[in-house]
């Protein structure tokens, strides 16, 4: 017997006892943050904008760069890490490889 009404999945509203911190949490700890502070040379703020930001430097991605892209407004730093969240956290961190 087929219904009209949708029940939602799991339930139809928000779960009592929902962690938001420990989800996050868990988020970040198995997929990286992804945050990216304004590059320490120019300013420029790259959050927003990470496709062209963040990317591998190879196809078997084990080096990774993150880049203040001039054609972009940006200054041209460029950051070098062998995962993405490595490259991110130097970044982050006030790193410079290239400029």
């Amino acid at each position: 017997m087929a219904t009209s009404k949708w029940h939602g999945g799991k339930g139809d509203r928000r779960r009592t006892k929902a962690d938001d911190k420990a989800y996050r949490d868990g988020w970040d700890r198995i997929f990286g943050s992804g945050q990216i502070n304004p590059c320490v040379v120019c300013g420029k703020d790259w959050s927003n904008d990470l496709i062209d930001t963040v990317y591998p430097c190879n196809q078997t991605r084990t080096l990774w760069n993150v880049v203040c892209q001039i054609h972009n407004t940006g200054c041209g730093r460029i950051v070098y890490g062998k995962t993405e969240q490595q490259a991110i956290e130097r970044w982050n961190e006030g790193y410079t490889d290239e400029q």
